[in-house]
């Protein structure tokens, strides 16, 4: 899923950022506490809501499986469609734009835990 690559780079980028910035970093939360503190709270409760929305994810591998599998079988349907129905291009390709958003690559319980063990690693460093 395009997503969970998207948001393993970002985790990748601020852990990499973090590290290399450690004593910077240190001094930013020291001397702006005041503007910080509620910056920090804020990133932990979007960290904490994306390993819940992602645990939710990795629950629901084997139904994303049957979704995938519709998805398949109506691409045919307006693949066929299309030639019968050249009046009709418009929403069949709303219809096929909204296949291809949802049923993009899967990921797996392996690349959806990696993500949770970055978001725990960020979400320690803060």
């Amino acid at each position: 899923m395009d997503a969970i690559a998207k948001l393993k780079g970002a985790l990748n980028q601020i852990i990499t950022f973090m590290d290399a910035k450690e004593a910077v970093y240190d001094s930013i939360k020291t001397a702006l506490s005041s503007v910080m503190i509620p910056v920090i709270t804020g990133i932990t409760t979007v960290l904490d809501a994306l390993i819940e929305a992602l645990d939710q994810l990795k629950n629901s591998l084997g139904d994303l499986a049957q979704i995938q599998d519709f998805v398949g079988g109506a691409k045919a349907l307006l693949d066929g469609a299309e030639g019968l129905l050249p009046e009709q291009k418009e929403t069949i390709d709303t219809v096929r734009n909204v296949l291809e958003t949802i049923g993009g690559e899967v990921p797996t319980a392996d690349d959806i835990g990696n993500v949770i063990d970055l978001i725990n690693e960020v979400k320690v460093m803060l």
